[in-house]
């Protein structure tokens, strides 16, 4: 599983958590998550790379959407924004 953040801050404190003592806490509860996969990498990306996993994360936390809601076909207010990100759809 690839995991894409926009903060460097954030897979620097998973690979090397030992650098964020004050966040022992959640690191390690993320990490014993992590121990379950048997793959996994964290990558940096710049927000503007992928403008859809963004604006589900805003339209999750905003709007206190904390189930699934993307189907098959997606939702009609991230169309716009995956035609724009790739026309080839």
């Amino acid at each position: 599983m690839v995991f894409e953040s926009t903060s460097y801050l954030a897979g620097d404190a998973a690979l090397n958590p030992e650098n964020f003592p004050h966040l022992s806490g959640l690191i390690g509860a993320i990490r014993e998550k992590l121990s379950l996969l048997r793959l996994w990498s964290i990558a940096y990306v710049h927000k503007e790379a992928n403008r859809c996993a963004d604006a589900i994360a805003l339209s999750v936390t905003r709007d206190h959407r904390y189930t699934s809601y993307i189907t098959k076909d997606g939702s009609g207010w991230l169309l716009p924004i995956i035609l724009e990100d790739d026309p080839t759809v």
